[in-house]
């Protein structure tokens, strides 16, 4: 099933067309997908947890749909009277967001890197967003009190059976192949960015300590814990950020700042090394020390301002910068221009820039 669909989309098929189909083929081998004796996962193994998770989802699924079929036999008032309830149930399955984005985030890109057909997480990414757009118009249902029967049957319907059709997808065909395919030291890797998202409808498991590693700088390459950067990259992208950022150290010295095209305000490579307190006028030190003596002691994380200058609404934030430990390390200032930000309406996705 993996490969072909993976051939399909290599050949050119746009994903979302190829959605009933792929249900139409799961039907077809149903029963010797279910048949299949697939290796048990680790215990709270991303795995593992994403079959706990589906196997909540489907309870919630199931105890939804009699409540729904009750709704019919009663009239328009009492129907007004009782809907509201069962909505509520329903959009309590936005929580099933959790399990979808662990799925994009962390186990497709892994399998991406180890599986030749992984094409096919497209379609699935494609239903992740069916869901989420029937979640939508049942909330908005819910908050425009419709009450029109027909709009929440079918919507309802459309939910019910697109995350039906993930759980049997993921269950019977993506979790066998991960299983056997997925090593315990990828496994172990996966296991601390599922905390980053949450988990849904399930008791979280018990977070591991995390290890520390040394930062490696190898021929101008730096290594951080979430990627490699060259120098060379990491400077011309703190150059390219629409904000200006300056970084001063625990021991209030300027060290830093980017060098952006459009800068805000005037920095001389003469501040380097200068105390932040004599970068500002007198009148303004108190609060400089103020915000440094918070950040210090731990009473404040961040302090933000906002200014007319020169026909533009500039944004000044200060950050604390702190380690895993949450010792102090220095503060980071990011001033930014805001004001075609402030002039923005409706939305913009990145699909309508088609």
């Amino acid at each position: 099933v993996l490969s072909v669909f993976d051939e399909l989309i290599r050949r050119g098929k746009n994903p979302k067309d190829l959605k009933p189909l792929a249900s139409k083929l799961i039907n077809v081998f149903y029963e010797v997908l279910k048949d299949f004796k697939s290796p048990t996962p680790p215990e709270n193994s991303i795995i593992d947890i994403l079959m706990k998770e589906n196997r909540e989802i489907e309870k919630r699924l199931d105890s939804i749909k009699p409540k729904l079929t009750e709704l019919n036999k009663y009239k328009d008032e009492e129907f007004k009277n009782k809907v509201d309830k069962v909505i509520e149930e329903i959009l309590k399955l936005k929580e099933a967001d959790k399990h979808y984005l662990k799925k994009e985030n962390i186990l497709f890109p892994v399998l991406e890197q180890i599986w030749n057909n992984h094409r096919c997480f497209q379609i699935m990414w494609s239903i992740h967003d069916d869901i989420r757009e029937s979640l939508k118009k049942l909330e908005n249902y819910y908050k425009n009190k419709t009450y029109d029967r027909a709009t929440l049957y079918i919507e309802f319907g459309k939910l019910y059976f697109s995350m039906y059709d993930m759980i049997i997808r993921e269950n019977l065909i993506v979790y066998p192949v991960a299983i056997e395919t997925l090593t315990n030291d990828l496994l172990d890797k996966m296991y601390e960015d599922m905390f980053e998202i949450g988990f849904c409808f399930i008791e979280p498991p018990s977070k591991k300590k995390r290890e520390t590693k040394e930062r490696k700088i190898e021929d101008g390459v730096i290594e951080f814990e979430t990627g490699r950067l060259s120098i060379k990259q990491l400077e011309n992208m703190l150059n390219t950020l629409p904000v200006d950022i300056s970084f001063v150290d625990k021991d209030d010295r300027v060290v830093y700042f980017s060098n952006p095209k459009d800068r805000i305000f005037l920095r001389s490579k003469a501040i380097l090394g200068r105390t932040v307190q004599n970068c500002h006028p007198p009148e303004s030190i108190h609060i400089v020390n103020k915000i440094l003596d918070d950040f210090k002691n731990g009473r404040k994380d961040s302090y933000e301002f906002w200014i007319n200058f020169k026909g533009r609404f500039i944004y000044i934030q200060y950050f604390a910068v702190r380690d895993e430990e949450g010792n102090y390390l220095g503060t980071l200032e990011v001033t930014q221009d805001v004001t075609h930000i402030r002039e923005l309406k409706g939305e913009k996705r990145l699909i309508s820039e088609e």
